[in-house]
């Protein structure tokens, strides 16, 4: 049953918490990554604010 033991251990895994310093340092190094293109195409932004 070692798959039930490394399913715990990856469910145990996805409990985190961040203090507002490593939201601090998520932003920082978010906001340095260049965003290029749009997010949706133009058919897919139809879709939104109908």
């Amino acid at each position: 049953m070692d798959s039930i033991k490394y399913l715990d251990e990856n469910i145990a895994s996805t409990v985190i918490t961040l203090t507002s310093e490593d939201l601090h340092q998520i932003e920082e190094a978010y906001s340095k990554i260049p965003m290029q293109g749009d997010r949706l195409s133009e058919v897919h932004m139809s879709f939104i604010d109908r």
